[in-house]
């Protein structure tokens, strides 16, 4: 009996927190309609829980999806040093991230916290990658980066400039979170070099259902065991990754009009 009580129990608040994380407000976006989609991010890592659920649906819909990362990540350490044996650990993560995903992997090494000074190069190769992909939907962060990492600022810069330039000849949307879930997570905020970078992040206007798929972004996440500490900051307790992404049934999007 105390057994099938505290079940109960649980069951209770998990549906609670479900309940109360979700902005249920939103529009679910259907991902059918997409074929090609293009996801680029600086860091090994950034795909997995932003949107790893929603990569999975896509390929399990047949939908064709490359995934590129511009840098290997030699700085995703706790205070941001530099530590180059992170190359090759996070490269082959990032490798396991892509099998689990079902995607094309594209990893390149622009530089972990240099990508601002190289603006230009990333733009030009990014128009080849473009052009050779032929994406109809591209998925990266806002102009905020989240929490102001100049990393994901000028990717996001770069690719938002492309998309009013190529005459939005490709969808693009913007990783979101709702804002009482940002309020609940301690963010890395002192990356920022821009204090007023939040003035920039948009507001999640779409929501996709990925539903069991957050047993797949679970691994994903299981799979950068190099950043499991930064993964574990914020929580406000030690719980099972795949018990905390099972309050998250849906991934949020701003799609850029």
């Amino acid at each position: 009996m105390v057994f099938i009580l505290v079940s109960f129990a649980i069951l209770i608040l998990l549906t609670s927190l479900v309940l109360y994380l979700n902005d249920y407000s939103l529009p679910t976006k259907s991902t059918n309609g997409h074929k090609r989609v293009l996801i680029v991010f600086p860091h090994p890592d950034d795909e997995a829980k932003s949107m790893a659920g929603t990569i999975k649906k896509f390929t399990e819909q047949g939908a064709k999806v490359t995934l590129l990362l511009f840098s290997k990540g030699e700085r995703g350490t706790p205070d941001a040093s530099e530590d180059l044996s992170l190359k090759k650990i996070r490269s082959m993560e990032a490798k396991n991230s892509a099998k689990i995903l079902g995607v094309k992997l594209i990893h390149e090494d622009f530089g972990d916290g240099v990508l601002p000074k190289k603006r230009s190069k990333l733009t030009s190769y990014l128009k080849k990658i473009i052009a050779k992909e032929k994406p109809d939907l591209i998925i990266t962060y806002d102009r905020s980066g989240l929490y102001g990492h100049p990393d994901h600022v000028v990717v996001s810069e770069i690719i938002t400039e492309l998309h009013k330039k190529m005459k939005k000849s490709f969808a693009l949307w913007y990783v979101s979170f709702p804002e009482k879930l940002l309020a609940g997570k301690k963010l890395p905020i002192h990356m920022a070099d821009d204090p007023d970078f939040a003035k920039h992040r948009k507001q999640p206007n779409i929501k996709i259902w990925i539903g069991h798929r957050f047993i797949t972004k679970s691994k994903v996440i299981g799979a950068y065991k190099s950043q499991f500490p930064s993964y574990e900051r914020g929580l406000f307790m030690p719980i099972p990754n795949i018990v905390v992404w099972s309050l998250f049934p849906w991934e949020y999007f701003y799609e850029v009009e």
